[in-house]
């Protein structure tokens, strides 16, 4: 998750500790040469560990708020973040969590539903995304409409799977899911259809008054870890208010395959469900832990021979590709708009313009005739040659600079003819230097005049 503001630094008050530098894993935050702490980028994932690390209080981050917003608890702001909750009492809790399948028709109050909502979002997620999306639906009217929906497809389904022909044809095109899903599944789903149809006995939320949905944005680095996160939070912090919870998977599994389930629920199309909880009071009471199966973790020893030589052989590749740099080199009209993501930006509209000839007109920059047109006039060479030496001081990977990455552009007009011949006359010129050069035309395409 970009965020908009950047960390601000109170040089006051900062003391060069260093502590923000060290957890920093961005690595947008450096020491300047004033001995205070300098923002080094334009974009911050906005974990806010630098906040919190920082001994002093000199750190803010705009972008960011520290209350959750909960309605029905009064977290004690001046609780210290080292005094930890005892391992004793947090394990019970976890112990004690057992999914229910009989729960009292009255449903938890909205506030404590939204607030067990917001607490999912004390999970960690992949690269701080944070991108998921909670849905709370407070009735039992509104957990039957999410149930029909649900049982319509599973109806569906089993009505193809106990199709000997569709079995078979399916097996040819899809393999053997729809088998497999046959006997494991079907008899168990036809009996809880006939309950639910016939019967009214409700075997997929097992009478849960209320839901909380969770999904999350595509777009993120891992969406179904981070949604699944958030879920192990609420079924805990649910656990710990008096509420009873269970995850209803059958939900999750006719969501990925009928689009319009997350569309009822006001979800995007880039938005999937990942976990669905039935959340209300539990009509029975346990009366101790439940045991679990056995594990034997499996102690491995990986740090031999092999693990040197591939960590050797990992440094020397890293050293040998940060001595190179980088560039992203290429043209664009300003008609069509200056880009943001450049370094740099020159403006080539004062070399001569080839669209004013009638022969040069439909040609590009790529082509030799427009290209001398361009390079070999008089503003053309003398542009190179001033240019030709900046850049090789700029792309010297020798030197000091701090950023290795670059990302030059060249403008003309319509970014068809002059800007494109002289970034392929650039391209030409650092073809032999130790860069990794990358060179493509926006705009050239365009038909629009330069």
């Amino acid at each position: 998750m970009a965020v908009n503001a950047l960390p601000a630094v109170d040089r006051e008050c900062c003391t060069s500790c260093g502590l923000c530098v060290e957890v920093c894993p961005d690595r947008i935050l450096l020491p300047g040469e004033d001995g205070g702490i300098n923002v080094m980028a334009e974009h911050c994932m906005g974990c806010g560990h630098c906040y919190a690390i920082c001994p002093v209080e000199a750190i803010s981050m705009p972008g960011l708020i520290f209350d959750l917003g909960l309605k029905t608890l009064s977290p004690n702001s001046g609780v210290q973040v080292s005094e930890r909750l005892a391992i004793e009492p947090l394990l019970n809790l976890m112990r004690s969590r057992r999914s229910c399948r009989s729960f009292k028709p009255d449903p938890p109050k909205l506030s404590v539903l939204t607030d067990l909502a917001r607490i999912g979002t004390t999970a960690p997620s992949g690269t701080n995304s944070q991108g998921w999306q909670f849905v709370v639906l407070p009735e039992r009217s509104d957990v039957v409409a999410l149930g029909e929906v649900t049982a319509d497809f599973y109806r569906r389904l089993n009505r193809k799977a106990s199709n000997p022909l569709y079995r078979f044809v399916a097996r040819l095109f899809a393999g053997d899911r729809l088998a497999r899903y046959y006997h494991r599944y079907y008899e168990a789903i036809e009996s809880a259809l006939s309950d639910w149809y016939e019967n009214g006995i409700d075997r997929l939320f097992h009478g849960a008054p209320s839901a909380i949905v969770i999904a999350a944005e595509q777009s993120s680095s891992c969406p179904q870890d981070d949604a699944l996160l958030a879920t192990q939070n609420i079924l805990l912090a649910a656990e710990s208010m008096g509420m009873a919870t269970c995850l209803i998977g059958f939900v999750v599994e006719a969501a990925k395959r009928e689009k319009h389930i997350a569309a009822s629920l006001r979800l995007g199309a880039a938005e999937n469900i990942y976990s669905v909880i039935g959340c209300g009071y539990s009509a029975l009471s346990f009366k101790r832990f439940a045991g679990r199966k056995a594990i034997n973790p499996r102690i491995i020893r990986i740090s031999g021979a092999r693990a040197k030589r591939n960590f050797e052989q990992g440094r020397r590749e890293m050293k040998q590709q940060k001595k190179r740099t980088s560039l992203v080199l290429y043209s664009f009209g300003f008609k069509h708009g200056v880009p943001v993501d450049a370094n740099m930006v020159w403006d080539v509209r004062f070399l001569p313009n080839p669209y004013w000839q009638e022969d040069l007109r439909p040609m590009s920059g790529c082509e030799q005739q427009v290209s001398d047109y361009v390079i070999k006039s008089d503003q053309g060479e003398k542009f190179l040659t001033l240019l030709k030496p900046l850049l090789s001081f700029l792309l010297d990977s020798e030197g000091n600079l701090e950023q290795k990455n670059h990302r030059f552009a060249i403008g003309c007009t319509g970014g068809r003819h002059r800007s494109v011949a002289v970034v392929e006359a650039l391209r030409h010129f650092l073809s032999d230097q130790d860069v990794d050069l990358e060179v493509f035309h926006r705009d050239m395409e365009r038909k629009e005049a330069d």
